[in-house]
Protein backbone atom coordinates (compact mmCIF):
# COMPACT_ATOMS: atom_id res chain seq x y z
CA UNK A 1 0.00 0.00 0.00
CA UNK A 2 1.65 3.39 -1.31
CA UNK A 3 0.61 6.66 0.25
CA UNK A 4 -1.71 8.58 -1.42
CA UNK A 5 -0.36 12.00 -2.44
CA UNK A 6 -1.78 15.25 -1.40
CA UNK A 7 -4.08 16.81 -4.66
CA UNK A 8 -4.01 20.53 -5.14
CA UNK A 9 -5.37 21.36 -8.46
CA UNK A 10 -6.40 25.26 -7.51
CA UNK A 11 -5.06 27.59 -4.81
CA UNK A 12 -6.60 30.45 -4.14
CA UNK A 13 -4.45 33.23 -2.24
CA UNK A 14 -6.67 36.44 -0.79
CA UNK A 15 -4.70 39.99 -0.24
CA UNK A 16 -4.88 43.19 0.73
CA UNK A 17 -1.39 44.90 -0.46
CA UNK A 18 0.22 45.06 2.69
CA UNK A 19 3.49 43.58 3.07
CA UNK A 20 2.53 40.28 4.26
CA UNK A 21 0.87 40.05 0.80
CA UNK A 22 4.31 38.96 -1.29
CA UNK A 23 5.37 36.38 0.65
CA UNK A 24 1.70 34.75 0.87
CA UNK A 25 1.55 34.88 -3.18
CA UNK A 26 5.15 33.89 -3.46
CA UNK A 27 4.27 30.59 -1.23
CA UNK A 28 1.06 29.78 -3.37
CA UNK A 29 3.00 30.17 -6.88
CA UNK A 30 5.76 28.32 -5.62
CA UNK A 31 2.92 25.77 -4.17
CA UNK A 32 1.26 25.67 -7.37
CA UNK A 33 4.65 24.76 -9.19
CA UNK A 34 5.13 21.76 -7.46
CA UNK A 35 1.47 20.30 -7.44
CA UNK A 36 0.94 21.97 -11.53
CA UNK A 37 -1.92 24.21 -10.18
CA UNK A 38 -3.34 26.79 -11.05
CA UNK A 39 -3.32 29.93 -8.44
CA UNK A 40 -6.17 32.76 -8.15
CA UNK A 41 -5.12 36.21 -6.50
CA UNK A 42 -8.44 37.55 -4.64
CA UNK A 43 -8.46 41.16 -3.67
CA UNK A 44 -11.51 41.87 -1.25
CA UNK A 45 -12.44 45.48 -1.59
CA UNK A 46 -14.81 46.11 1.75
CA UNK A 47 -17.64 48.11 0.75
CA UNK A 48 -17.94 51.66 2.56
CA UNK A 49 -20.06 52.62 5.03
CA UNK A 50 -22.59 55.76 4.11
CA UNK A 51 -21.12 58.77 4.64
CA UNK A 52 -23.59 61.31 6.00
CA UNK A 53 -22.95 64.83 4.23
CA UNK A 54 -22.52 68.06 6.20
CA UNK A 55 -24.97 70.09 7.37
CA UNK A 56 -26.16 72.07 4.76
CA UNK A 57 -24.44 70.33 2.10
CA UNK A 58 -26.49 69.15 -1.02
CA UNK A 59 -25.94 64.52 -1.24
CA UNK A 60 -24.37 64.11 -4.40
CA UNK A 61 -25.58 60.82 -5.68
CA UNK A 62 -22.63 60.05 -8.25
CA UNK A 63 -19.69 60.28 -5.26
CA UNK A 64 -20.19 57.12 -4.26
CA UNK A 65 -20.18 55.45 -7.11
CA UNK A 66 -16.69 57.70 -8.12
CA UNK A 67 -15.17 56.74 -4.79
CA UNK A 68 -15.97 53.15 -5.78
CA UNK A 69 -14.59 53.39 -9.79
CA UNK A 70 -11.32 54.99 -8.63
CA UNK A 71 -11.16 51.87 -5.71
CA UNK A 72 -12.14 49.55 -8.15
CA UNK A 73 -9.07 51.21 -10.81
CA UNK A 74 -6.33 51.46 -8.20
CA UNK A 75 -6.93 48.00 -6.69
CA UNK A 76 -6.80 46.31 -10.42
CA UNK A 77 -3.75 48.23 -11.27
CA UNK A 78 -1.98 46.70 -7.75
CA UNK A 79 -3.19 43.68 -8.76
CA UNK A 80 -1.36 43.48 -11.20
CA UNK A 81 1.85 44.66 -10.03
CA UNK A 82 1.93 42.16 -7.39
CA UNK A 83 1.10 39.05 -9.75
CA UNK A 84 3.71 40.76 -12.74
CA UNK A 85 7.04 39.01 -10.95
CA UNK A 86 5.41 36.16 -10.69
CA UNK A 87 3.91 35.47 -14.67
CA UNK A 88 6.60 33.86 -15.68
CA UNK A 89 7.39 30.99 -12.96
CA UNK A 90 5.07 28.38 -15.50
CA UNK A 91 2.12 28.71 -13.04
CA UNK A 92 -1.49 29.68 -14.36
CA UNK A 93 -2.29 32.56 -12.18
CA UNK A 94 -5.57 34.94 -12.61
CA UNK A 95 -7.00 37.46 -10.42
CA UNK A 96 -9.93 38.48 -9.28
CA UNK A 97 -11.60 41.61 -7.88
CA UNK A 98 -14.88 41.43 -5.43
CA UNK A 99 -16.15 43.51 -3.16
CA UNK A 100 -18.35 42.88 0.12
CA UNK A 101 -17.11 41.81 3.61
CA UNK A 102 -13.68 40.56 3.30
CA UNK A 103 -14.09 37.19 5.19
CA UNK A 104 -17.18 36.24 3.58
CA UNK A 105 -15.99 36.41 0.16
CA UNK A 106 -13.07 34.87 0.54
CA UNK A 107 -15.05 31.54 2.04
CA UNK A 108 -17.34 31.83 -0.56
CA UNK A 109 -14.95 32.31 -3.47
CA UNK A 110 -12.79 29.32 -1.99
CA UNK A 111 -16.17 27.22 -2.47
CA UNK A 112 -17.24 27.99 -5.89
CA UNK A 113 -13.94 27.74 -6.96
CA UNK A 114 -13.41 24.79 -5.37
CA UNK A 115 -10.21 25.70 -3.81
CA UNK A 116 -7.66 22.70 -2.70
CA UNK A 117 -5.83 24.77 -0.55
CA UNK A 118 -6.29 28.89 0.51
CA UNK A 119 -2.75 30.73 1.32
CA UNK A 120 -3.47 33.53 3.51
CA UNK A 121 -1.30 36.12 5.04
CA UNK A 122 -1.46 37.23 8.62
CA UNK A 123 -1.06 40.36 10.29
CA UNK A 124 1.42 39.38 13.55
CA UNK A 125 0.81 39.99 16.85
CA UNK A 126 0.33 43.84 17.80
CA UNK A 127 -2.33 46.58 18.25
CA UNK A 128 -5.26 46.68 15.20
CA UNK A 129 -3.58 44.48 13.16
CA UNK A 130 -3.88 41.55 15.82
CA UNK A 131 -7.35 43.16 15.95
CA UNK A 132 -8.05 42.33 12.09
CA UNK A 133 -6.24 38.96 12.33
CA UNK A 134 -9.07 37.78 14.24
CA UNK A 135 -12.21 39.40 12.82
CA UNK A 136 -10.75 38.20 8.86
CA UNK A 137 -7.94 35.30 9.12
CA UNK A 138 -9.75 33.72 12.26
CA UNK A 139 -12.96 33.80 10.05
CA UNK A 140 -11.76 32.31 7.09
CA UNK A 141 -10.04 29.58 8.75
CA UNK A 142 -13.09 28.58 10.98
CA UNK A 143 -15.32 28.36 7.56
CA UNK A 144 -12.95 27.47 4.99
CA UNK A 145 -13.70 24.20 2.96
CA UNK A 146 -10.14 23.68 2.20
CA UNK A 147 -7.06 23.48 4.41
CA UNK A 148 -5.90 27.30 5.27
CA UNK A 149 -1.62 27.98 4.46
CA UNK A 150 -1.02 30.82 6.34
CA UNK A 151 2.27 32.63 6.32
CA UNK A 152 2.41 35.39 8.83
CA UNK A 153 6.52 36.52 10.02
CA UNK A 154 8.03 34.20 7.44
CA UNK A 155 11.30 34.83 6.04
CA UNK A 156 11.31 34.60 2.27
CA UNK A 157 12.02 31.18 0.62
CA UNK A 158 14.26 30.40 -1.89
CA UNK A 159 11.80 29.41 -5.39
CA UNK A 160 14.14 25.91 -6.17
CA UNK A 161 14.50 22.80 -3.51
CA UNK A 162 11.49 20.28 -1.83
CA UNK A 163 8.67 22.44 -0.58
CA UNK A 164 9.41 21.56 3.37
CA UNK A 165 12.55 20.01 4.98
CA UNK A 166 11.44 19.95 8.51
CA UNK A 167 7.39 19.28 9.80
CA UNK A 168 6.01 19.51 12.63
CA UNK A 169 2.47 18.01 13.21
CA UNK A 170 0.48 19.01 16.68
CA UNK A 171 -1.79 16.49 17.99
CA UNK A 172 -4.35 15.77 20.53
CA UNK A 173 -4.89 12.34 19.51
CA UNK A 174 -8.18 12.13 18.44
CA UNK A 175 -10.22 11.08 15.49
CA UNK A 176 -9.77 14.07 13.80
CA UNK A 177 -6.30 15.06 14.69
CA UNK A 178 -5.85 11.21 13.13
CA UNK A 179 -6.85 12.31 9.63
CA UNK A 180 -5.10 15.72 9.64
CA UNK A 181 -1.99 13.37 10.51
CA UNK A 182 -2.90 11.94 6.93
CA UNK A 183 -2.16 15.26 5.41
CA UNK A 184 0.86 15.61 7.13
CA UNK A 185 2.41 12.62 6.26
CA UNK A 186 1.64 13.23 2.89
CA UNK A 187 3.37 16.19 2.62
CA UNK A 188 6.10 14.86 4.48
CA UNK A 189 6.60 12.02 1.77
CA UNK A 190 6.11 14.04 -0.96
CA UNK A 191 9.25 15.96 0.05
CA UNK A 192 10.89 13.34 1.51
CA UNK A 193 11.05 15.42 5.21
CA UNK A 194 11.32 14.79 8.44
CA UNK A 195 8.47 15.01 10.20
CA UNK A 196 7.54 15.55 13.62
CA UNK A 197 4.52 13.90 16.25
CA UNK A 198 4.15 16.10 18.60
CA UNK A 199 1.32 16.07 21.76
CA UNK A 200 1.20 18.01 24.47
CA UNK A 201 -0.05 17.38 27.96
CA UNK A 202 -1.35 20.36 30.01
CA UNK A 203 -2.99 18.73 33.14
CA UNK A 204 0.37 18.06 35.11
CA UNK A 205 2.82 19.84 36.69
CA UNK A 206 6.33 19.73 35.02
CA UNK A 207 9.33 18.70 36.71
CA UNK A 208 9.67 17.68 39.95
CA UNK A 209 6.44 18.13 42.59
CA UNK A 210 5.96 21.70 44.04
CA UNK A 211 3.87 22.97 46.14
CA UNK A 212 0.28 21.48 46.82
CA UNK A 213 2.00 18.33 44.52
CA UNK A 214 4.45 18.05 47.35
CA UNK A 215 2.25 15.72 48.53
CA UNK A 216 1.92 13.13 45.81
CA UNK A 217 5.51 11.81 45.67
CA UNK A 218 3.53 9.07 43.08
CA UNK A 219 3.43 12.30 40.56
CA UNK A 220 6.34 11.58 38.79
CA UNK A 221 5.75 7.94 37.62
CA UNK A 222 2.17 8.73 36.94
CA UNK A 223 3.75 11.73 34.36
CA UNK A 224 6.02 9.11 33.14
CA UNK A 225 3.42 6.16 32.70
CA UNK A 226 0.90 9.24 30.66
CA UNK A 227 4.12 10.02 28.90
CA UNK A 228 4.67 6.52 27.64
CA UNK A 229 1.17 5.98 26.99
CA UNK A 230 1.03 8.96 24.39
CA UNK A 231 4.56 8.26 23.18
CA UNK A 232 3.07 4.19 22.08
CA UNK A 233 0.08 6.23 20.69
CA UNK A 234 2.06 8.16 18.29
CA UNK A 235 3.64 5.76 17.53
CA UNK A 236 0.91 3.44 16.34
CA UNK A 237 -0.87 6.53 14.47
CA UNK A 238 2.16 6.13 11.62
CA UNK A 239 1.24 3.78 9.11
CA UNK A 240 4.66 1.38 8.63
CA UNK A 241 4.44 2.66 4.96
CA UNK A 242 4.75 6.05 6.16
CA UNK A 243 8.48 5.03 7.76
CA UNK A 244 9.39 4.07 4.05
CA UNK A 245 8.83 6.99 2.74
CA UNK A 246 10.12 10.20 5.60
CA UNK A 247 11.93 9.97 8.93
CA UNK A 248 9.06 9.68 11.28
CA UNK A 249 9.61 10.92 15.03
CA UNK A 250 7.42 11.09 17.89
CA UNK A 251 8.15 13.67 20.97
CA UNK A 252 5.55 14.21 24.07
CA UNK A 253 5.65 17.28 26.11
CA UNK A 254 4.33 19.33 29.11
CA UNK A 255 2.71 22.38 28.98
CA UNK A 256 0.49 24.29 27.13
CA UNK A 257 -0.13 23.36 23.76
CA UNK A 258 0.54 26.75 22.20
CA UNK A 259 3.69 26.96 23.30
CA UNK A 260 4.82 23.69 23.36
CA UNK A 261 4.31 23.66 20.04
CA UNK A 262 6.14 26.50 19.44
CA UNK A 263 9.42 25.56 21.33
CA UNK A 264 9.26 22.26 19.74
CA UNK A 265 8.93 23.70 16.31
CA UNK A 266 11.85 26.20 16.85
CA UNK A 267 14.07 23.72 18.23
CA UNK A 268 13.82 21.21 14.95
CA UNK A 269 13.70 24.49 13.04
CA UNK A 270 10.63 23.64 11.35
CA UNK A 271 9.65 24.63 8.04
CA UNK A 272 5.44 23.46 8.19
CA UNK A 273 3.51 23.32 10.91
CA UNK A 274 0.36 21.09 10.89
CA UNK A 275 -2.18 21.38 13.39
CA UNK A 276 -5.95 20.74 13.57
CA UNK A 277 -8.85 23.32 14.65
CA UNK A 278 -12.01 21.79 15.61
CA UNK A 279 -13.93 24.37 16.34
CA UNK A 280 -17.49 23.33 15.54
CA UNK A 281 -18.48 23.37 19.03
CA UNK A 282 -18.33 26.26 21.83
CA UNK A 283 -15.33 24.58 23.68
CA UNK A 284 -13.83 24.02 20.04
CA UNK A 285 -13.74 27.91 19.48
CA UNK A 286 -12.07 28.66 22.63
CA UNK A 287 -10.01 26.03 22.04
CA UNK A 288 -9.60 27.19 18.21
CA UNK A 289 -8.67 30.79 19.76
CA UNK A 290 -6.00 29.80 22.55
CA UNK A 291 -3.96 26.98 20.30
CA UNK A 292 -4.41 27.17 16.68
CA UNK A 293 -4.87 31.50 17.06
CA UNK A 294 -1.60 31.62 18.98
CA UNK A 295 0.36 29.06 16.90
CA UNK A 296 -0.24 31.28 13.74
CA UNK A 297 -0.14 34.76 15.37
CA UNK A 298 3.71 33.83 16.69
CA UNK A 299 4.78 31.33 14.34
CA UNK A 300 8.21 31.88 12.20
CA UNK A 301 6.78 29.78 9.62
CA UNK A 302 3.88 28.47 7.74
CA UNK A 303 1.12 27.25 9.58
CA UNK A 304 -1.08 24.93 7.88
CA UNK A 305 -4.76 24.37 9.68
CA UNK A 306 -7.02 21.53 8.94
CA UNK A 307 -10.55 21.39 10.31
CA UNK A 308 -12.47 17.99 10.26
CA UNK A 309 -14.24 18.39 7.53
CA UNK A 310 -11.15 19.00 5.35
CA UNK A 311 -9.77 15.57 6.57
CA UNK A 312 -12.69 13.44 6.00
CA UNK A 313 -12.66 15.15 2.45
CA UNK A 314 -8.70 13.52 2.63
CA UNK A 315 -9.69 10.43 3.72
CA UNK A 316 -12.27 9.72 1.42
CA UNK A 317 -10.14 10.84 -1.27
CA UNK A 318 -7.43 8.59 -0.11
CA UNK A 319 -9.72 5.83 -0.29
CA UNK A 320 -11.39 6.16 -2.96
CA UNK A 321 -7.50 6.00 -4.94
CA UNK A 322 -6.79 3.26 -2.79
CA UNK A 323 -10.24 1.25 -4.33
CA UNK A 324 -8.99 2.37 -8.03
CA UNK A 325 -5.22 1.14 -7.86
CA UNK A 326 -6.52 -2.35 -6.08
Amino acid sequence: MALTRMEIDRILCPVDFSEYSGPALERAVWLGRWFEARVEVLHVMPFEPFAAPSFGAIPDPTASDQITGEHRAQATRSLAELVAPFLGDGVPIETKLLGGEPWRAIVAEAEDLPADLLVIGTHGRGGFERLLLGSVTEKVMRRAPCPVLTMGRVTAQPRTSPLFHKVLCATDLTQASKRTLDVALSLAAENDAQITLLHAIESLPDGPPTGLYRALPEIGALRSEIVAQATGQLENAVPEVARSYCQVSERVEIGTAWGVTLRVADEIEADLIVMGAHAGSAMGRMLFGSTTNQVIRRATCPVLVTRETHAKRFAAETAQAAHASG
